[in-house]
């Protein structure tokens, strides 16, 4: 709230004065050049999140995230974290989509591929892993095997790119082998594997 009118710094009242010092030296010369409207009610309305949350197709989920990046009364790179998860072998996204319960305004998901995306509005990184505890049924570690997360706005933009081209994530690693390849590598290992053969020592009596 007090970002977004005006302020370029805020500090806590534990903070030390040394270090106080240095926050307030790091923010000479900064100009703020967003707009602030002239009443509170106007800001206050324009701080709420998305009239929107759940499961939602691709195309309302980037129009929805590329209208919010371009509010010019929301903090830049504070709007929210876009997620990606890869599921664990044997699971697909649209099955994960289903353990997803979404009941904040703001939060929304959606499936690409075999990946699912999921936007939390106004949440920072440090409370990912406990928000995630919340959207999902199940513990998300248990269902995803990869996530990756973007929170700057123009990070959040490129990656909307993307999803309107149907690609999923660069970073999404080769599938793991499935039970017959596997059984395969296995036996192939056996077979070059030297097999140990009986050996029969002779026993000297003594006379």
């Amino acid at each position: 709230m007090l970002l977004t009118s005006g302020a370029n710094l805020i500090v806590s009242h534990h903070v030390p004065l040394s270090r106080f010092l240095t926050q307030l030296e790091g923010i000479q010369g900064q100009d703020f050049v967003r707009h602030v409207p002239p009443d509170v009610d106007t800001l206050l309305d324009a701080l709420k999140p998305l009239r929107l949350k759940g499961v939602v197709d691709q195309e309302r989920f980037c129009t929805a995230l590329t209208e919010l990046m371009a509010h010019p009364l929301l903090a830049q790179d504070g709007k929210g974290l876009l997620v990606a998860l890869q599921p664990e072998p044997g699971l697909r996204a649209a099955q994960a989509l289903t353990l997803c319960r979404i009941n904040r305004e703001g939060d929304l998901a959606t499936v690409v591929g075999d990946c699912l995306f999921v936007f939390l509005f106004s949440c920072i990184i440090n409370d990912l892993d406990r928000v995630l505890e919340h959207v999902f049924r199940l513990p998300a570690e248990g269902l995803f095997r990869r996530q990756r997360v973007w929170h700057q706005d123009h990070h959040i933009l490129k990656e909307l790119q993307n999803i309107r081209r149907q690609q999923v994530p660069e970073w999404l690693p080769t599938p793991k082998a499935d039970e017959g390849e596997r059984d395969v590598a296995v036996a192939l290992d056996r077979r070059s594997r030297r097999q140990p053969q009986s050996i029969r020592l002779p026993v000297l009596r003594e006379e």
